[in-house]
């Protein structure tokens, strides 16, 4: 019996070696949010790419996840700790994909667009 795969996205992310892998979304949050599936990830890493700024001090993570909650759909992300998840997972893959990067030496983290 095959694995539905719609509700995964296959998210990279840096360690030692960089990985590849499919996540399974549905999993990454607690049991009141609702699923989460592509169109959703890319909802996100749309509103992540047109909220973080180009400039140097960029933008606290915990400040980034306040503005998508207050920008995103509350009915298709009702809690905070379900768009700070999600979240999590998006800003991951698009930091090996060198669209966004962290500030260097700053804590706690700081992210600001690439390109």
């Amino acid at each position: 019996m095959r694995k539905k795969t719609e509700n995964r996205v296959t998210v990279r992310r840096r360690v030692r070696r960089p990985t590849a892998r499919a996540v399974d979304l549905t999993r990454l949050c607690c049991r009141a949010a609702p699923e989460m599936g592509r169109r959703q990830a890319k909802t996100i890493e749309a509103a992540i790419l047109s909220t973080l700024p180009r400039s140097r001090p960029g933008m606290l993570f915990d400040e980034l996840v306040d503005r998508l909650a207050m920008h995103l759909n509350p009915v298709a992300f009702p809690l905070r700790r379900t768009v700070s998840r999600y979240a999590k997972a998006v800003q991951l893959d698009l930091e090996e994909r060198g669209l966004i990067e962290r500030v260097p030496g700053s804590s706690p983290i700081r992210l600001r667009r690439v390109r």
